[in-house]
């Protein structure tokens, strides 16, 4: 039976890793947004219809998000490392 993601619900969350004890736990990820999550989550983690709405995303709006936010240079040159004379 197949996984609702609870933040995109997308019906692609696919099983990843069960817990080395039978029945404890398992964790799914969803193939379209790649939140994570493990079924020993509250409900508002791991149910579509508790998950706060705030942090849903829309599928359309997968595609046209930014991959990463860009890394700022640094402020100050830092000198590389060098061993102290003997």
């Amino acid at each position: 039976m197949p996984r609702v993601c609870p933040r995109c619900e997308a019906i692609e969350a696919q099983h990843v890793a069960t817990a080395p004890n039978a029945g404890v736990w398992q964790i799914y990820i969803c193939q379209q947004c790649f939140f994570t999550w493990r079924t020993t989550e509250p409900a508002s983690v791991t149910e579509p219809e508790h998950y706060p709405t705030v942090f849903r995303v829309r599928q359309a709006e997968i595609h046209t998000a930014g991959v990463l936010p860009p890394i700022t240079p640094p402020r100050v040159e830092i000198e590389p490392f060098r061993e102290p004379d003997r």
